[in-house]
C-alpha cells in the first residue's frame, strides 16, 4: 500500500470510528463525566406516552405525531433502532391500505414514515421511538479532532498506534423539541 494510500485509508477508519463516538454521545452520553455529552435519551429519561406492544398501529404514530408542539413540526424526524424499525414499522398500512413508510425517491436507502424522514440508529433504545427536531440537539467541537500516533506501545512487534480525539461536548437545549414513546407492557 502506498504512503498516500495508507493515509487516506488511515483517516477514513478514523473518522469513522470518532462518527460512532459522537452518535453513541448524542443519543446516549451520560454528561456525568467530563468527557462525555448529554444524550437525548438522558434528557428525555420520563416517556412521553405508549405505543402498542405487538405491532405499533396507525392511531399510535398520530398520537406520537400529535404529542409534539407544532412548532417543531416542521423539521420534525423519527428515530429509532433498526429492530424496531423493520419488524414493528415496515409493512405497516394506514385504513385504506396505503403503506405507512415510503423510500426516498431521490435515495431508496432512506425512508419516511407519514412524511417525516427516519434516522435508524442502533444507539438508539430497544423499543424507544424519538420524534421531533433534532436540531435543538447543539454539539460543538471546543477543540478540533487530532490525529496522534504511538510507536512505544507496539516497541517489540515494531507497530504503531493511532488515535483520533477531539474535546467537545453536546446537550439537548429544549426538551420540548422531541417527544419519546416506548413500548407499552
Amino acid at each position: 500500500m502506498s504512503i498516500d494510500a495508507f493515509e487516506s485509508w488511515l483517516v477514513s477508519r478514523l473518522a469513522n470510528k470518532l462518527s460512532k463516538a459522537i452518535d453513541a454521545g448524542i443519543i446516549n452520553g451520560t454528561g456525568a463525566s467530563n468527557n462525555q455529552c448529554t444524550g437525548i435519551a438522558v434528557t428525555k429519561a420520563t416517556q412521553d406516552g405508549t405505543y402498542t406492544k405487538t405491532k405499533i398501529k396507525w392511531s399510535d404514530l398520530t398520537k406520537i405525531i400529535g404529542t409534539l408542539p407544532s412548532e417543531y413540526l416542521a423539521g420534525a424526524k423519527f428515530a429509532m433502532n433498526r429492530n424496531l424499525f423493520w419488524n414493528k414499522i415496515m409493512g405497516l398500512e394506514s385504513s385504506d391500505g396505503q403503506p405507512v413508510v415510503v423510500a426516498d425517491a431521490q435515495s431508496p436507502a432512506k425512508f419516511n414514515i407519514l412524511g417525516f424522514p427516519v434516522i435508524v440508529d442502533d444507539n438508539c433504545t430497544t423499543g424507544d421511538i424519538l420524534f421531533g427536531d433534532f436540531k435543538a440537539y447543539k454539539f460543538n467541537f471546543a477543540k478540533a479532532p487530532e490525529v496522534t500516533a504511538d510507536a512505544s506501545v507496539g516497541f517489540r512487534s515494531g507497530s504503531t498506534v493511532y488515535r483520533a480525539m477531539a474535546l467537545a461536548d453536546g446537550k439537548l437545549v429544549d426538551s420540548n423539541a422531541i417527544v419519546r414513546f416506548i413500548e407499552a407492557t
